[in-house]
């Protein structure tokens, strides 16, 4: 029972990072209004890097199957780290996205101790 509240809590954390991140890629005008062609979203590289950027992958993939993963009560994968790819991409301003790396990390990081509950609870 206790895990199961820390699971919901887990999950509402995340939640709450999800809408944080959307808000910061409008902030820093990387949100799109304009979906993406339907062969950009069939990519099965590592964060559609071959065939889209960072902010397109989070805003068109990561977010929308995120949330419905959530809202399903699926089970969330124990390691992300989107947190090294972003670094990566965006190594040439890091103060321009420092707010946006803090949010990746501060997902990475809920969605492994999610992952650390929800396997010890056998789930």
């Amino acid at each position: 029972m206790k895990d199961d509240r820390k699971l919901t809590k887990i999950r509402s954390y995340v939640e709450s990072k999800l809408d944080e991140l959307e808000a910061e890629l409008h902030f820093l005008g990387l949100w799109e209004t304009e979906p993406l062609p339907e062969s950009m979203l069939c990519s099965s590289a590592p964060f559609g890097c071959d065939v889209m950027a960072l902010h397109q992958w989070l805003q068109h993939i990561f977010l929308p199957r995120f949330r419905d993963l959530l809202q399903s009560g699926g089970m969330v994968p124990g390691k992300m780290n989107i947190t090294a790819m972003a670094e990566f991409d965006y190594r040439d301003d890091p103060d321009r996205y420092r707010r946006l790396l803090e949010i990746l990390r501060e997902l990475d990081r809920a969605v492994e101790a999610g992952s650390k509950v929800h396997q010890s609870n056998g789930s």
